[in-house]
């Protein structure tokens, strides 16, 4: 996985009311608020399963869920993809950030989804909220991190691709990372890791976010929602509550999917 030079935007990406003004016309002409979203509306998102290769998968409206995240809403949806139905995966952890259309327009990313789901449910984070981030005048009214936990159980955790432990030095530190919203996973070595080769940080890619590099590596996977220049948004929740941070960040390539019981995940 190659490395790229931009700053992960959305470490302390926080939840809340925007006023759709603070945006210029020229991000906010293909968005789409959740006031004009309704039940009942389909669309398409963005992500990939396997490789580089971005993919669409449908969804339906279910609802909306107000003032269910911090103030903020939830777009309840639901999936259908025929790697989903087929293999009854249900909503997919490395699936956090796919962008969601309906129209053409942008309304959020997928970000939360409870486990044991038997109806290929999940929810989105508005894209509105995500784009506070964007606006340093926000920074001030966003939850603190005690008023937000990494540990909802409805929060879609990232699955940490580690390499150089053994399963159970991996499984000793589990519960931490878990704290931290990640599920540790099996990784690849740097060495023998496939490369994204030819993939671009584009909305759908798989991205990582780097944790440790070295004779032990670990890396987060989401997806990338919004781009525009070298400003990147992804993931649709906050990777973790350690406020404002620069890591590195790397295309990630998708070896496969795991189904799961209670919840799936991608091996990155």
């Amino acid at each position: 996985m190659r490395r790229f030079a931009l700053t992960l935007l959305l470490l302390a990406f926080a939840l809340g009311a925007f006023a759709q003004s603070g945006l210029p016309a020229d991000i906010t002409k293909d968005l789409m608020p959740v006031s004009q979203i309704k039940r009942g509306m389909k669309g398409y998102g963005l992500t990939v399963f396997q490789g580089t290769r971005i993919e669409k998968f449908d969804f339906e409206v279910r609802g909306i869920l107000k003032e269910s995240n911090s103030g903020g809403d939830l777009i309840l949806v639901q999936l259908k993809h025929p790697l989903i139905d087929k293999r009854m995966s249900g909503v997919i952890q490395g699936m956090s950030g796919s962008p969601c259309y309906i129209n053409g327009k942008l309304v959020g990313a997928v970000a939360y989804g409870r486990g044991w789901n038997k109806e290929n449910t999940c929810m989105l984070t508005p894209i509105y909220d995500m784009l506070e981030t964007l606006d340093p005048a926000l920074e001030g009214d966003r939850p603190s991190s005690s008023s937000r936990k990494v540990s909802d159980p409805a929060r879609l955790q990232l699955p940490l691709s580690v390499s150089g432990l053994s399963s159970a030095t991996r499984a000793m530190f589990a519960d931490t990372f878990k704290k931290s919203g990640f599920v540790p996973v099996a990784g690849a070595g740097s060495a023998r890791a496939p490369e994204a080769k030819g993939a671009t940080l584009q909305p759908g890619a798989a991205v990582g976010a780097v944790i440790i590099t070295g004779d032990i590596n670990a890396v987060g996977t989401g997806t990338v929602t919004w781009r525009k220049g070298n400003k990147l948004l992804a993931f649709g929740h906050p990777m973790d509550e350690i406020g404002p941070t620069s890591i590195p960040m790397c295309k990630a390539y998708v070896v496969d999917v795991y189904s799961g019981y209670e919840i799936s995940h991608k091996y990155s």
